[in-house]
């Protein structure tokens, strides 16, 4: 799904009153607990170190998946749900 295409599904998920709580990347925790660093990463990933600092510090507004995949891959993690969670909306 391109740029144009993921920003029209949020909006139209908004319009109708579809509120799905914040989803938060543990990357960093995870990396912390697995030792390495972000360019060691980046080279087993085949991802930007950049990308990587971003998804670190939650700084991305789109994850790709077949990223989140190739870093999942990288860390030897077999279900990706563990680089995530949602965060409980505070209403």
């Amino acid at each position: 799904m391109d740029r144009c295409a993921a920003a029209l599904f949020r909006n139209l998920i908004g319009v109708l009153g579809v509120n799905y709580p914040p989803l938060k990347l543990k990357l960093r925790e995870v990396m912390k607990e697995k030792g390495g660093t972000q360019m060691e990463l980046s080279e087993k990933a085949n991802v930007r170190q950049a990308a990587i600092s971003e998804l670190c510090r939650n700084e991305r507004e789109e994850v790709n998946l077949a990223m989140l995949t190739r870093i999942a891959d990288a860390l030897n993690i077999k279900d990706v749900s563990v680089l995530m969670q949602f965060e409980e909306n505070e209403e």
